[in-house]
């Protein structure tokens, strides 16, 4: 699934919630996951804002001429930097086609080797997930006692996909419900 730059967008908006100190991360090998295997076009620009001097012209100019498969291995791997910038040391996608990390079916319950297993989740894909409460429900599972779920969701007429668009009530309530505080809500235009 394409998602063109409301990763970032999200990123930007949240991250002085989910960055790790020093300190943090000597004391622990922090994880994240986000639902969806994504293809993100990162830029030169946006990987120099968080410190990422690292890759080389070569490898941006490849990422943003890629398609396919070959996008989303390079998406996969300049995600897991960039979140490793923020203090997670390992990162990976879940979605129920082939080419993510994790594959499973979200309106399924997840198995549960993946209970309590990342410190961070980006739920950005439960909205189009049949099984929209066993979806939301799984995510929160995964979700570490005292770590950190942000939840994504659209607005507006998706005559092209299937989009079940929560109220932001709903969205609280079932979290609160569930175990989390919410920190923030917010709004994103990316155009």
């Amino acid at each position: 699934m394409s998602y063109p730059n409301v990763w970032l967008h999200i990123l930007n908006n949240v991250s002085d919630l989910i960055r790790k100190t020093d300190a943090e991360r000597v004391s622990t090998n922090y994880s994240a996951a986000a639902t969806g295997a994504h293809d993100v076009l990162f830029t030169r620009k946006y990987l120099r804002k968080y410190g990422i001097q690292t890759i080389s012209d070569e490898e941006i100019s490849e990422h943003m001429c890629s398609g396919g498969v070959e996008f989303h291995r390079s998406s996969n791997k300049l995600a897991s930097q960039v979140l490793k910038s923020f203090g997670y040391e390992y990162y990976s996608d879940i979605d129920i086609y082939d080419r993510a990390d994790i594959v499973c079916d979200l309106s399924r319950p997840v198995s549960t080797e993946y209970h309590e297993k990342y410190d961070l989740v980006l739920d950005i894909t439960s909205t189009y997930v049949t099984n929209i409460i066993q979806s939301y429900s799984n995510t929160s599972k995964m979700t570490k006692t005292g770590g950190i779920k942000i939840v994504v969701t659209t607005i507006g007429d998706h005559t092209n996909r299937f989009d079940l668009n929560p109220s932001p009530n709903f969205l609280i309530d079932f979290h609160l419900r569930n175990g989390f505080q919410m920190e923030r809500a917010f709004m994103i235009n990316p155009k």
